[in-house]
């Protein structure tokens, strides 16, 4: 908890695809682009920085998302980060992280790792 009335929401998630860095991470920029804003993208690094909308009254919280390949799979990492005023409820980093898991689930040529059922 933040000091001066002032905490911090957070949202972590990460995530593994079968495409190749590129793919994926242009499949997240386009997905940022329908709930946020990208703010910095560095190829090097494999590191995008974006603002994304936590909904109404919330305004826009910062996420920092780092893809990289491990063996046959693309890793990816997405960290949300909202400060937020101490008496409101509003749980903005995880709100935002719903909206980019959203749009991302919806990128059809991602080829998530993970098996669908039991």
């Amino acid at each position: 908890m933040g000091l001066g009335g002032i905490r911090v929401s957070e949202a972590s998630v990460e995530l593994e695809y079968s495409n190749e860095p590129k793919v994926v991470a242009e499949a997240i920029i386009d997905s940022i682009g329908r709930v946020g804003s990208v703010q910095d993208v560095s190829r090097e690094t494999g590191v995008i920085r974006a603002k994304i909308d936590a909904g109404f009254l919330n305004g826009k919280a910062d996420v920092v998302i780092s893809i990289g390949r491990d063996g046959s799979l693309t890793k990816v990492k997405i960290d949300s980060r909202k400060p937020e005023a101490l008496l409101v409820d509003s749980a903005g980093a995880q709100k935002a992280m719903s909206k980019l898991m959203e749009a991302i689930s919806n990128q059809s040529e991602l080829e998530s790792s993970t098996e669908n059922g039991w």
